[in-house]
């Protein structure tokens, strides 16, 4: 059974682009809390998904979040609202030799719901590769994958960059039925 759909060059270079801007300014900022690995936090990776620091997400965002709602059925799921991040969406950096470790999401009270992950990576690097289970993916610049992170363990192998150079993934969320969303991507 199909537990992951991957969508390739979603998102055009210029789209990306725009999106990357504003999470290097952001991160300039400070305006992303430091993120966590197995053994604590790490200067390695950078997000929103812990905190709503005093920022606003661009236009082009709440737009994404909607066009995916619309294109991939997700309407009926519009509500309530993913909380992690601000409306529903959660952006990482990853530096040089940041990663992300094997895990579950937390199931946040939804259950039996799950929560779906649209993610778009918009700057790549070397290394970075996904695992879903037991399947690896290796996604490009515009590449949406998306999976039920709440079901299935998943992480990131360290990323391999150099100075100033970053991977960056937007992460759109919404709370579904599993089966019911898996069973529309087979």
């Amino acid at each position: 059974m199909k537990i992951v759909n991957v969508v390739k060059n979603y998102l055009s270079e210029e789209k990306c682009n725009e999106l990357n801007n504003w999470v290097i300014e952001a991160h300039l900022n400070n305006k992303l809390e430091i993120g966590i690995t197995k053994g604590g936090r790490t200067l390695d990776r950078y997000t929103t998904r812990f905190g709503e620091r005093s920022f606003e997400y661009p236009q082009l965002v709440r737009d994404l979040h909607k066009q995916i709602q619309s294109e991939f059925n997700l309407d009926k799921w519009e509500k309530p609202m993913h909380p992690h991040g601000r409306d529903g969406v959660v952006v990482s950096l990853t530096k040089n030799n940041g990663d992300v470790y094997f895990h579950n999401d937390p199931a946040l009270d939804m259950e039996p719901k799950h929560t779906l992950r649209c993610n778009i990576l918009t700057s790549e690097t070397e290394g970075g590769l996904i695992w879903v289970g037991d399947e690896s993916y290796q996604l490009k610049k515009g590449d949406m994958m998306q999976y039920l992170v709440t079901k299935h363990k998943h992480g990131v192998e360290k990323v391999i960059a150099k100075e100033n150079e970053y991977r960056i993934m937007w992460m759109f969320g919404w709370f579904v039925d599993g089966d019911e969303w898996e069973a529309s991507i087979q």
